[in-house]
């Protein structure tokens, strides 16, 4: 199994293309609102600053092709609210 998290980008289609191509129909597409690329693509909707929904997301995988843009500082401020901590300045 193939995942590509981040999937409805323009890179994440274009890889998905390539990989049933020349490679595998075992592949997932992860995003917020998934849609199918080639015919047998399995789709998984995540948010992928949520570390659960994620993991979840790459369970099986051999390979996890992480194509989204990610704001890293978004993903700590969501952390720090959900636990209470204060935002540290990096």
């Amino acid at each position: 199994m193939q995942v590509i998290l981040g999937a409805s980008g323009q890179i994440g289609r274009e890889l998905a293309i390539q990989l049933k191509r020349e490679f595998t129909s075992e592949i997932r597409l992860v995003s917020r609102r998934p849609h199918k690329v080639n015919d047998t693509d399995q789709l998984q909707s995540a948010d992928l600053l949520d570390a659960g929904q994620t993991l979840r997301a790459v369970e099986g995988a051999e390979i996890a092709y992480l194509t989204a843009q990610v704001d890293v500082h978004m993903a700590h401020a969501g952390e720090a609210a959900a636990t209470g901590r204060e935002e540290v300045a990096a």
